[in-house]
């Protein structure tokens, strides 16, 4: 419903409430999911938890990762001031949405602040997850992602141009990993 671009209209149709009497519930509806996000978004904080994460992982491919993440794009009509900002490389308008999630493809860590234009990288560089990881916080942790996010210590990317098997088997693996993001966003 909020990613279509319409959400008034698709949200008064679901209801069963008329599209101008629908800016009168949407704060309600955005403030409970708000209030919701901490009991269901959650990153795996203690060692318990990311060791339950990385034998998930393990049991999909063999490889011990502690999450998978990616962006996606959601549509939006964006502010009329800054319209520019909002169009993203397919040129359509949108925000591009950062979402980690663990082996069981539940999500946990959301960012949701930024236009379209800009990139995976710059979101996960300027993320609080980020940093976590830069302070130790998640020990030898990894997150599986695509090669925009680029070259970290806690980042796995994908070979580009695999030439042994033991690189064609990495990548596959990653593949493997990786749909539990794509399949989520």
């Amino acid at each position: 419903m909020l990613a279509s671009g319409s959400f008034q209209t698709t949200g008064a149709l679901l209801a069963g409430i008329s599209q101008p009497s629908n800016p009168a519930f949407l704060p309600k509806v955005l403030d409970a999911i708000i209030s919701l996000t901490p009991r269901h978004i959650s990153s795996p904080n203690t060692q318990l938890k990311q060791q339950e994460t990385k034998q998930g992982f393990y049991q999909i491919n063999m490889c011990v990762h502690m999450c998978a993440i990616d962006c996606t794009h959601v549509c939006i009509v964006p502010p009329a001031p800054t319209v520019h900002l909002y169009r993203n490389r397919k040129h359509t308008h949108s925000i591009n949405v950062q979402a980690i999630v663990d082996h069981r493809g539940l999500i946990t860590n959301i960012v949701s602040k930024y236009p379209g234009s800009v990139s995976d990288s710059f979101i996960f560089r300027h993320s609080t997850i980020n940093q976590h990881f830069h302070d130790g916080r998640y020990g030898n942790g990894l997150l599986v992602a695509d090669q925009e996010y680029g070259i970290q210590p806690w980042i796995m990317t994908p070979f580009a141009n695999p030439s042994t098997a033991s690189e064609r088997a990495h990548n596959e693996a990653h593949r493997r990993t990786r749909t539990m993001v794509e399949r989520t966003s």
